[in-house]
C-alpha cells in the first residue's frame, strides 16, 4: 500500500529535478494499475502541462505511438525499457523531434538500448529511474549521458526524502550516490 505522502514527495522531486513546463505534453500509456502511471497523470498536472492519453491498447503498438508523438507534439514520455527498445526500431522514430525527454523504469535499462536512443534521438534526453512500487515509484535516477560508455546503467542519484540502502555481505550502509 503505498502512501500519499511518499507519491507526493517523488512528483514534487522530480518536478524540482526535472521541471516540466507549461508547455510541455505529456503521453499518457500505461494502465491506471501501474505506478508508472503516477507521473504520466500528476506530473503534467501539477506542472500545468497537458495529457496526451493514447487508446486503449495503443501502448503496445510502436507505429502508433511514434504517429502519436509526432501529431500532437508530445514532449515527454515514460516507458519500461523493452517498450523503448521496440519503440527505437521503428523506422520513423526520427520523425519525434518534439521528444525532448523519456524516463525509463520497472526494467534494468540495456546500454544497446542508450546507444540506440542517442542514435536515433539525439536532442533528447534519457533518464532512467529504479525502485520498487512499494516505495512510491521510484527512488533513485540516472540522466545518461551520449558521450559516456557505459559497461552497465547506474540506479543513480537518490530522490530527496529518501534514504537508500546497500547491502553488502554483513553490512549495510546508506548511500547519496549509487
Amino acid at each position: 500500500q503505498n502512501t500519499h505522502g511518499g507519491i507526493a514527495n517523488y512528483l514534487l522531486a522530480t518536478k524540482q529535478i526535472f521541471p516540466i513546463l507549461t508547455t510541455d505534453k505529456m503521453l499518457f500509456q500505461f494502465q491506471f494499475t501501474f505506478d508508472m502511471s503516477i507521473p504520466e497523470i500528476f506530473l503534467p498536472l501539477i506542472s500545468g502541462a497537458s495529457v496526451i492519453i493514447a487508446k486503449p491498447g495503443g501502448q503496445r503498438d510502436s507505429g502508433y505511438l511514434v504517429d502519436l508523438i509526432v501529431e500532437k507534439g508530445i514532449t515527454e514520455s515514460l516507458f519500461v525499457p523493452s517498450m523503448l527498445q521496440v519503440l527505437l526500431e521503428e523506422q520513423d522514430i526520427a520523425r519525434c523531434h518534439s521528444l525532448k525527454r523519456i524516463t525509463v523504469g520497472g526494467e534494468k535499462l540495456p546500454v544497446e538500448a542508450v546507444k540506440r536512443f542517442y542514435q536515433c534521438l539525439p536532442e533528447a534526453k534519457l533518464i532512467s529511474i529504479y525502485g520498487p512500487s512499494e516505495i512510491s515509484h521510484a527512488c533513485t535516477y540516472w540522466e545518461t549521458d551520449p558521450k559516456h560508455e557505459y559497461v552497465s546503467v547506474p540506479i543513480g542519484h537518490i530522490i530527496p526524502n529518501n534514504k537508500f540502502y546497500v547491502l553488502e555481505g554483513a553490512h549495510a550502509n546508506i548511500k547519496n550516490d549509487c
